[in-house]
């Protein structure tokens, strides 16, 4: 399900996002997956709470943004040692990845 809401601090969208997925999964006891693409830095709050739910995180990498920047930490972990939020993330988080191309139907590739 995608879930767009007319808002323009991103913030309050995806705690929103974040807060719907809680009450559809009964705050987890439920099974779910999260994606994320691309991803900016108001979605690092909900990964990062995606993370400690224990919730998987199917990445796409090659996306930009977030999404990038954690598949980067993942196989060099000495990329983000400075930000304690991404190194949770990639140290504690059930991660999988998924290039772009994988997904795109071959748009990217035009």
């Amino acid at each position: 399900h995608f879930v767009m809401l007319p808002s323009e601090d991103e913030y309050s969208s995806v705690n929103f996002r974040f807060k719907l997925a809680q009450h559809y999964t009964d705050n987890g006891a439920l099974p779910s997956v999260a994606f994320l693409v691309n991803g900016g830095v108001a979605a690092a709050d909900g990964v990062l709470a995606t993370v400690r739910l224990g919730w998987p995180i199917v990445i796409i990498k090659g996306s930009g943004g977030l999404a990038d920047r954690i598949a980067q930490g993942k196989k060099d972990p000495s990329k983000c040692i400075t930000d304690p939020m991404l190194t949770e993330i990639i140290q504690e988080g059930n991660l999988e990845f998924i290039e772009l191309s994988e997904v795109d139907g071959g748009l990217c590739q035009q």
